[in-house]
């Protein structure tokens, strides 16, 4: 077995890799030659298999199959390679080993990754970093077992690094190996991915060179695309959401249409009506000025007739002036009894006339009374016909929703007994609705659910037939497996028995009882190996009594190593000249007295001289141990402010008796700190010795402040005055050097004693490293175990399998269970289509009750009318009663009053005859008088009657304008209401949309705006079948729009007003107009949108142009640079033949294509602006041609992918590696031509070979000097004839690469390759091993290798037979 390789080259190059319990590989080393590593062999050995298992993976950690397998073939998993399909758990280790010679000797650097994998489960992954050695001083596997996490951990101790994570464990290789940083590292491995693709070389073809250099750049940065999908996809859902506003929109404005149709009708109707009230109103009042006038000329006739009037009346007085002469005589008493009679008479006669005039009034009132109740009567009938016709309705529909007889008890008594709360009504079968559609839509979830279920029941069925078929293959493995594990038991027994008896250190005291131990544990392996576990303990014995001695050292030799740092800090303070200072209190704040003015009391003053050095010492105690001694004085002896956390010292009165002034002196010197005065004032208002003074200190150590007293004491003083400090740093440095002597003896002593532990602790793990292992007989019964366990296994699956088929009866059982169960208790059906229907006629429910609950509400408003019509017509009747009784006392007075009069008549005498005679004469003459009188009385009667003929006519004519105005006031308060409910500016937008209602309501503002409403709607007809036909459809639209607004959590709600269907939209939580919210929804669309376009241009400002732009800048900029670098790689190094080369990076011209990308437009003019200057010199010119092609590039693949990633989208749209493509020049006869023309089948490999190594080399140039200088071949040039392979493998030593290829049939051993290492892999059908055969090419000859150092602690030594046959190499 050889040695572990050494290195040879100053820079890391790879010594040795190796694979532990992963693919067909047990155990696996593989050692490089001069860096470099060719695995050969047949198709199927598995060579490319161990390098897609170490490099580049060992320097990336990445798992994805597009990463690990050379042909990125997406279904090759890692775990396959732990697993092969016959493992059900599997550990394993892949490393890799650089080594380089360092200035104090060779240097070694391990990286390696821990693999676990469970079948069923996702693979997990560690990583670890580390100078020691595998197979020397650290081991992957230990008692057969490959180390697990945690063993892996206590392996690598202090020496190497353990990761979880990939990018922490690149970022260490990073920093040890190559110092590139985050970026170009990765742009270095996406380089070597592309160096490895299988056969390159073979048919040389310039795109995919291009694509190949093209990969191998960084991509833009994924955090930074992350956070432009971020906006994009914060964009996009704020355009949904202006979507979602947009649909709703145009439910509102379709439904808008139809309701602006309807309430236009509505505003015709009701604004004709008041233009007509106001048409009759106007008429009324024209002919009652008409009449007003007549009267005024009836009045005026009359009045002329009373001045003629008057003056027949002065003759009259003179007539009857005698006339009272005469009647003053007593004959006239008779005669004044009679006329006083006459009078009454004729004065009850007119009451009586009166009487008769207001019982006809009251008559035709109470007619007038009694038609307006008949029509209220009528009225109500209707209402109720309507209400009942409602009834039946929505009882049909109840009957059709299952809700009958619920329905019935909120609607049953409804025509006889009305509710006390119509709205509460309303709500509540609302709500019965609601429960009802929430229970059916609770059923079809069960429905779904059942019907889920019948779909796991039938493939749980499918599955238990297939497991059944399984099991019977699993019990023929079993058997097999039983017979190796015997085999494996006798072999691991004579192994042991002769390790036993060559043990030393680790002999146990009875190998005999642990060799019959062995003998039973091979049958069952039940607990630890008792031969390991018996060494183990020695083992562990000697391990725990040598690790407590060296713990114990160790800990003593940190304790001196702590000391002595402090004692050298010390030291190197004080000699510095560095002085004691007293210790800070901890109630002091950090770094309170940097930079304040003023001193500690310490440093301002020193002793009188005449003090010894007893008294020095206890004042500077008592001074320390009040706390005066480090307490500061400002300069002039201020405070501080009140939040300061420090102590401080300030002049006081002065001590009685003997002061601290009288031992203490001020000690300043130039500018001091703090005035000299202050000093003094401080000392004297300080007691020296015991006194009555408030602070005191004395020589003997003891204090007073206040009411607080102590005593402490030191040796010497060590702070006040410099000679103390001085004499005390004297005394310190003298005992710093004597006890650092002290610490030297004692670390040498204990370094010596560590010594003879470490060989001893070395000699006993060599013991235990060389102990046999049982992994064989553990593989053995791990093979019946995994056998008896697949059995098993496989009769859990199929139990499993029975029982989930069993499970998902029962589910399905119980679903349907409960769906019943649901259904019953719901009183619904369980089958869809019924539910269905319920469903739908739930919805024709909640119309049907808004159409009740409006029938309700006319019926009330009826029954209202109706008994104001009574109660009004019972009051005409009484007041007709009344008026007939009044008539007829007042008929009864008038003939008592003719009957009395014609009695006096009769009874007058001879004496009243003869006055008579006397006053005849005076009544001939008043008769003539009179009867001129009486034709103006008759004249003055008739202007009297035309006059009251007229007030009659303007008094009905003022009744009638009274009832108009009524009329019409009612009109303009039914259209006022229409306007405040905001219908008019539904019906007509253009018209009333900016215009305002009147500021009063008075008739002319209300005609006129009626007028002008009739005009906006005169297109439509408003006739009463319109009118109906648009009230009924409008239940419809209101069902589609509030379908649309429910999903979006909105409600439509329709209240009836008098005759009007009022609709109220519940948008947000808030109540609105159709209309108003269409104004809304349209201004707040267009407020979205304005935001919209302003965050765009904000992700165009912020992401596309300052963050994606200056970005592709930076790659464009840095991939430049790298080219200029590879040209300058293949300036240095030409090929033997002469051949010159260059690489050029172009942008694509339109309509060529990079990585399957077309070229986009404008993209020439886009890198010419990003390559011209800075970011921050771009005009605007240069920010909006580059942000509006970044634009259209991202829209363009967002329109090309809509079901894709947006990031993917995105990455694919902004990679720049694809707007350019890589081309490679030839230099012949002095000028650059394309390289890709005619040439032999080598100039055209080395066409493609030559620029992926110089790219190579080019980032191997930016790293670090001593960086290691890897590239990974697959089929490396394969398809070329002898001569250009050896000009191709030759480059590798120019170029100055190191290398892990494969081949089938490439041996690599040509003059201009100066060192490499061969692995021939064999592999036979049914044997799932893989043998390698070492081979080592030194430049001039092929040689056959020795094996490798073992990465296991133990080594097994081989039989006899087994070594003449040739071990391994009888199998192949």
């Amino acid at each position: 077995m050889s040695e572990l390789p050494e290195p040879r080259s100053q820079r890391w190059q790879p010594l040795r890799c190796g694979l532990v319990e992963i693919f067909y590989y047990d155990e696996e080393t593989f050692h490089f030659h001069d860096g470099r590593l060719l695995l050969r062999g047949n198709n199927g050995t598995g060579k490319s298999k161990v390098m897609a298992l170490t490099l580049p993976f060992l320097l990336d950690g990445q798992l994805t199959p597009s990463r690990v397998e050379p042909d990125g073939d997406s279904a090759k998993r890692m775990e396959w390679n732990l697993l092969v399909g016959e493992y059900q758990e599997r550990l394993g280790y892949t490393w890799l080993e650089f080594g380089r010679q360092g200035d104090a000797g060779p240097e070694t650097f391990t990286v390696g990754c821990g693999l676990k994998a469970v079948a069923g489960r996702p693979i997990r992954s560690w990583f670890f970093t580390t100078p020691q050695r595998v197979g020397h001083d650290l081991f992957l596997v230990e008692n057969g077992r490959s180390l697990g996490r945690e063993r892996l951990i206590q392996a690598l101790g202090n020496e190497g690094q353990f990761f979880d994570r990939a990018a922490d464990y690149r970022r260490a290789i990073d920093e040890a190996l190559f110092h590139l940083g985050e970026q170009r590292y990765g742009a270095l491995l996406d380089l070597l991915l592309q160096l490895r693709q299988p056969q390159l070389a073979k048919k040389p073809d310039p795109n995919r060179l291009s694509q190949a250099l093209s990969d191998a750049l960084p991509p833009l940065g994924r955090g930074l695309i992350g956070e432009v999908a971020e906006a994009y996809r914060s964009l996009d859902a704020y355009r949904e959401e202006i979507q979602g506003l947009e649909e709703t929109a145009r439910a509102v404005e379709a439904f808008l249409d139809h309701y602006r149709h309807y309430a236009g009708i509505a505003v015709r109707r009701r604004a004709e009506t008041l233009t007509g009230a106001h048409a009759d109103h106007e008429r009324n009042r024209v002919q009652l000025g008409k009449d007003r006038q007549e009267l005024e000329a009836a009045e005026a006739e009359r009045d002329s007739l009373a001045e003629s009037r008057q003056a027949q009346e002065g003759k009259l007085l003179d007539l009857a002036a005698r006339q009272r002469t005469l009647e003053a005589s007593e004959a006239m008493r008779s005669a004044e009894a009679l006329a006083n009679a006459d009078e009454q008479a004729r004065q009850r006669a007119q009451h009586a006339e009166k009487q008769a005039i207001l019982h006809e009034r009251a008559r035709r009132d109470g007619e007038r009374a009694e038609s307006r109740l008949r029509d209220a009567d009528q009225a109500q009938q209707q209402a109720c016909q309507v209400l009942s016709l409602r009834c039946e309705e929505s009882a049909g529909v109840a009957e059709a929703a299952g809700l009958a007889a619920e329905h019935h008890r909120y609607v049953g008594n409804l025509e006889v007994q009305p509710p006390a709360d119509g709205e509460a009504l309303q709500q509540s079968l609302r709500e019965l609705q609601r429960r009802r559609l929430a229970g059916v839509q609770h059923l079809q979830g069960r429905l779904a659910e059942v019907e889920q279920a019948e779909r796991r029941f039938h493939q749980a069925e499918h599955e238990a037939r297939r497991e059944e078929e399984t099991l019977a293959n699993r019990e023929d493995d079993l058997q097999e497996a039983i017979e190796v594990r015997a085999e494996a038991a006798e072999s691991l027994q004579a192994a042991w028995r002769h390790h036993l008896a060559q043990l030393s250190e680790l002999a146990p005291e009875d190998p005999e009882a642990l060799l019959g131990e062995l003998e039973g544990w091979c049958d069952h392996l039940s607990g630890e190996d008792p031969a390991e576990a018996g060494l183990s303990r020695a083992r562990d014995a000697l391990r725990e009594c040598l690790g407590r001695q060296r713990l114990t050292l160790q800990q003593s030799g940190n304790e001196i190593e702590t000391a002595r740092q402090a004692l050298e800090e010390e030291r190197t303070r004080l000699e510095a000249g560095g002085e004691s200072v007293p210790p800070a209190p901890y109630t002091r704040g950090e770094a309170v007295r940097e930079g304040r003015p003023g001193a500690p009391l310490w440093q301002l003053v020193d002793f009188k001289p005449e003090l010894s050095d007893e008294q020095r010492a206890g004042l500077e105690a008592s001074l320390e141990a009040a706390g005066l001694l480090d307490a500061w004085l400002m300069p002039e002896g201020q405070l501080l402010s009140a939040d300061t956390w420090d102590t401080l010292l300030v002049p006081d009165a002065e001590a009685s008796g003997t002061r601290l002034a009288d031992v203490l002196c001020p000690d300043l010197h130039g500018e001091p700190p703090v005035a000299r005065e202050v000093v003094e004032r401080v000392l004297a208002s300080i007691g020296s010795g015991e006194s009555e003074a408030f602070a005191w200190v004395s020589d003997q150590g003891h204090w007073r402040l206040g009411p607080l007293r102590g005593q402490w004491g030191k040796p010497a003083a060590v702070h006040i005055g410099h000679t103390a400090r001085e004499a005390a740093r004297l005394r310190r440095l003298a005992s710093i050097e004597e006890e650092l002597s002290a610490l030297a003896h004692q670390r040498a002593d204990i370094d010596a004693e560590l010594e003879v532990l470490a060989n001893s602790l070395a000699a006993a793990e060599q013991e235990w490293r060389q102990r046999p292992t049982a992994q064989a007989l553990r593989d053995a019964h791990a093979g019946e175990a995994a056998a008896r366990r697949a059995r098993d296994l496989q009769a859990e699956r199929l139990e499993r399998a029975r029982g989930a088929l069993d499970s998902a009866r029962e589910s399905l059982e119980a679903q349907r269970g409960e769906l019943y169960r649901a259904a019953e208790d719901l009183r619904l059906p369980a089958e869809r289509g019924a539910l269905t229907r319920i469903e739908t006629a739930l919805g024709d429910y909640r119309l049907a009750i808004g159409e009740l609950c409006q029938a309700l509400r006319a019926r009330d408003e009826a029954r209202r009318n109706h008994r104001e019509r009574g109660e009004e017509a019972e009051a005409a009747r009484e007041a007709l009663q009344q008026a007939q009784r009044e008539y007829t006392e007042a008929a009864e007075q008038a003939r008592e009053a003719e009957v009395r009069r014609d009695t006096l008549r009769e009874s007058m005498g001879a004496e009243v005859q003869a006055l008579e005679r006397q006053l005849e004469a005076i009544r001939l003459e008043r008769e003539q008088l009179t009867r001129e009188q009486r034709e103006l009385e008759q004249r003055h009667s008739e202007l009297l009657g035309k006059v009251a003929r007229f007030e009659e006519k303007v008094g009905n004519d003022e009744q009638r304008l009274a009832e108009l105005d009524g009329r019409r006031a009612q009109a303009i308060d039914a259209f006022r209401a229409l306007v405040e409910e905001e219908l008019l500016r539904v019906a007509a937008p253009d018209t009333f949309a900016e215009r305002e209602p009147p500021a009063s309501w008075a008739p002319d503002p209300a005609i006129r705006l009626a007028r002008a409403a009739v005009q906006a709607t005169s297109r439509l007809n408003a006739d009463d079948d319109s009118w109906h036909a648009h009230q009924g459809r409008l239940h419809e639209h209101i069902k589609l729009l509030t379908d649309v607004l429910s999903r979006g959590g909105h409600d439509c709600l329709a209240e009836a007003r008098d005759d009007l269907l009022l609709v109220r939209i519940v948008f947000q939580g808030r109540r609105q107009d159709p209309d108003a919210l269409a104004r809304q929804l349209n201004e707040e669309i267009a407020q979205r949108q304005a935001l919209l376009n302003a965050r765009e241009r904000e992700l165009l400002e912020n992401y596309l142009i300052d963050e994606v732009a200056s970005h592709i800048q930076e790659r464009i900029t840095a991939t430049e640079r790298d080219v200029m670098r590879m040209n300058g790689e293949l300036e240095r190094r030409p090929t033997s033949t002469g051949m010159r080369l260059r690489i050029r990076w172009e942008p694509l011209s339109e309509g060529q294509s990079a990585g399957g990308l077309m070229a986009p437009a404008g993209l020439a003019d886009v890198c010419q602006r990003l390559r011209r200057q800075a970011l921050d010199a771009w005009s605007p010119e240069d920010r909006e041609v580059v942000g509006d092609f970044l634009r259209r590039r991202i829209e363009e693949a967002r329109a090309s992918d809509e079901g894709g990633a947006l990031q993917e989208i995105l990455e694919r749209a902004l990679d720049y590696r694809f707007w350019h493509r890589f081309v490679v020049d030839r230099h012949q006869n002095g000028q650059w031509r394309p390289a890709y023309g005619p040439a032999s089948g080598g100039e055209r490999a080395l066409v493609i070979t030559l620029p992926l190594f110089a790219a190579a080399a080019s980032h191997y140039s930016s790293a670090h000097h001593l960086a290691p200088r890897l590239v990974m071949l697959d089929e490396v040039f394969a398809g070329i004839d002898d001569d250009a392979r050896a000009k191709s493998m030759g480059l590798l030593a120019q170029f100055d690469l190191d290398a892990i290829m494969t081949s089938e049939r490439e041996w690599g051993c040509y003059p201009d390759v100066p060192g490499l290492a061969i692995a021939q892999l064999v592999r036979r059908e049914g044997v799932d091993a893989v043998h390698v055969t070492r081979w080592q090419w030194d430049g001039r000859r092929r040689v056959r290798d020795e094996e490798p150092v073992s990465q296991a602690r133990e080594s097994v030594p081989l039989a006899a037979d087994e070594s003449a046959g040739g071990g391994m190499d009888s199998l192949f």
